[in-house]
């Protein structure tokens, strides 16, 4: 999940803009360390690097934040070889700056396009589709339409270059928070790292200005809601509404496990969403680590909530990808043939995990050969047929 801030204290203090933006995306990038980027209200500034790896990070900002409202953006990446400075946001387009958070999918497959960041494609598709067959839409309403034709969840910072407006958009999923900071509208993604941010704003002003700031009640963004920003009043107004399409799922018997009841087995699947080639591709990999890893799906489901929190049927788009390309890669460059060949002898068994978790640690892959193997012997002497 990536983070998105915004600010307008620069209309007070060019330094408290610089300050606050500069902690505040530090703070939020701990948990996304894919780059950071942000938007001055006439340039682009971005690194691949995460804010709090960026030893010059306060030089740079420095120099790009003066006293106009600032969009700002951390990221997590769920493609990891799409990690450089070009796949950090904000992106711009021919009239618009767009800073996302989610993940969107087109219902059109012919849109997809791996080598780009989703929300790459989809600014460069929705400016094609507004600016040449749509363009007596306003931009609101040009936006909300369009939306009808993508799937995922999406909380957006959009600048218009052609108005000079900033826009603020949020769907039903993608959080999105706001307060004052005297009377100054500030946006974070998330609650708890906003509130860390204000504490620490508020802390250094008292060493820098021995001032005090009035800091206001930090509330929740209206879902389903397109919001102009008013440079004025430095307040959000509604201007449209806007839905946000969850990503459609079927059931596929492809994967999943015997459920007794009643003496009377009954097939249980999972479910999976497999719209789109690219998805459908995704998941037919998994048969892939059942065979490398030597590990059952239920496994594989356990892994995944240890490490994401999630068992399977929950993950969406981005953690598939971080249980696919990270958690299961490690664990296959913990494995060697010997080991697989000695735990095969102990999954042909049929055990439960129950039955071998008290001797292994798990997953499997993670003990040595030693130790798969002593296990074998002790699982031999409670009476498990283990050939």
């Amino acid at each position: 999940m990536c983070q998105l801030t915004f600010s307008d204290l620069g209309s007070l203090d060019k330094s408290l803009n610089r300050i606050f933006i500069t902690n505040q995306l530090i703070l939020n990038s701990y948990g996304n360390p894919d780059g950071v980027g942000i938007f001055n209200g006439k340039e682009i500034w971005r690194t691949e690097l995460a804010a709090h790896k960026t030893t010059n990070l306060g030089e740079c900002l420095k120099l790009n934040i003066h006293k106009e409202p600032i969009m700002g953006h951390v990221r997590l990446a769920s493609n990891k070889t799409l990690n450089t400075k070009e796949c950090s946001h904000p992106f711009g387009g021919s009239r618009l700056v767009l800073m996302h958070n989610g993940r969107l999918e087109p219902e059109d497959n012919t849109l997809i396009d791996l080598t780009k960041v989703d929300s790459q494609v989809f600014l460069t598709n929705f400016e094609k589709w507004w600016l040449e067959s749509n363009n007596d839409l306003t931009f609101p309403k040009a936006l909300s339409e369009y939306m009808k034709q993508w799937e995922g969840k999406f909380a957006f910072l959009i600048f218009d270059l052609k108005d000079s407006t900033y826009y603020v958009v949020r769907g039903s999923t993608a959080s999105l928070y706001w307060t004052t900071v005297n009377e100054k509208l500030i946006i974070n993604t998330e609650q708890k790292e906003l509130i860390g941010g204000l504490n620490i704003l508020s802390q250094l002003n008292q060493v820098l200005h021995n001032q005090s700031l009035e800091i206001g009640e930090v509330k929740e963004i209206d879902k389903n809601s397109i919001f102009k920003f008013n440079r004025e009043s430095s307040t959000l107004e509604k201007v449209e509404d806007i839905v946000e399409n969850a990503i459609t799922y079927t059931q596929s018997s492809t994967y999943g496990y015997w459920q007794t009841a009643n003496g009377v087995q009954t097939w249980v699947p999972y479910n999976r969403y497999v719209k789109s080639e690219h998805k459908k591709h995704a998941y037919s990999t998994l048969t892939n680590y059942v065979r490398d890893l030597g590990l059952s799906i239920m496994d594989i489901n356990t892994i995944s909530e240890i490490t994401l929190g999630a068992g399977l049927v929950e993950l969406d788009a981005d953690r598939w990808d971080l249980l696919k390309k990270e958690v299961l890669e490690v664990l296959k460059k913990d494995l060697n043939q010997n080991k697989l060949n000695v735990w095969a002898r102990i999954s042909s068994a049929g055990l439960e995990y129950d039955a071998y978790k008290k001797h292994l640690n798990f997953p499997w892959m993670l003990n040595t050969e030693e130790d798969i193997k002593t296990a074998i012997t002790n699982l031999a002497s409670e009476g498990n047929k283990i050939k």
